[in-house]
């Protein structure tokens, strides 16, 4: 009787098995199902844990895909076209024109006497359209400096002349002398400036700095510069 019930129970402990034991009695290898996919229920991401051997990027950083170096054009480096000098980027330095070079070697040349020809050396790299703007800006900063010493200074400077105050003179008055005297276009609100007056008071016997050459205007529309000009300098 034994006998005959015996395929049943047979059945029934591999059913059992099967339900409550995740597979049967001889399960497959632990490693093998580890290595097997979940399966993700629709309508969810899965998220997907990296393994120890492949190390996650740190935190808040993203990596790119031009991130990796390409192994053929690691030792490589850019191309210069004639007249270029390549400055790296990380430098922090920007290429440098043949022309560029030129006008600071000028300008070093020129920087230790100083005078008339270093501000004229300023004067043509600031005004040289050819040149970078960021490098002109820097070139304007030190004539600001040569001309606050020189132009509005107490010094003699090429293109400006002196004018002695007589009685019953005016700035108005002197103006109008020297544009007959030297053919130019000088104005009381000039020579006040070049002399640094607060008031447009003055008194006989003093001595003050009047241009003798021309003033001009020119406009950089793309600098949105407007520069006062003495004998185009």
């Amino acid at each position: 009787m034994l006998k005959a019930f015996a395929p049943l129970v047979l059945v029934m402990l591999a059913g059992i098995s099967f339900f409550f034991l995740d597979g049967w009695p001889v399960a497959s290898n632990p490693d093998e199902r580890a290595q097997e996919a979940p399966e993700a229920e629709e309508g969810t991401t899965r998220l997907s844990i990296p393994n120890k051997a492949e190390e996650a990027p740190p935190v808040g950083r993203v990596l790119l895909r031009s991130d990796a170096p390409d192994p053929a054009k690691a030792n490589q480096t850019p191309e210069a076209t004639p007249g270029e000098i390549i400055a790296s980027v990380s430098s922090g330095t920007a290429a440098i024109t043949d022309e560029q070079a030129r006008v600071d070697a000028r300008l070093q040349a020129l920087r230790q006497a100083g005078g008339a020809p270093y501000r004229k050396a300023l004067s043509d790299a600031v005004l040289n359209d050819s040149l970078t703007r960021s490098y002109r800006e820097g070139i304007l900063l030190e004539l600001r400096k040569v001309n606050r010493a020189t132009v509005f200074g107490a010094g003699p400077v090429t293109g400006m002349t002196t004018e002695k105050v007589r009685g019953g003179d005016s700035l108005v008055r002197i103006a109008r002398r020297v544009k007959k005297t030297h053919k130019n276009n000088a104005t009381a609100a000039l020579i006040q400036l070049l002399n640094g007056m607060s008031s447009t008071m003055i008194r006989p016997g003093q001595v003050l700095k009047v241009p003798e050459g021309k003033m001009s205007l020119r406009i950089q529309v793309g600098d949105f510069r407007l520069f006062v000009l003495l004998d185009d300098q």
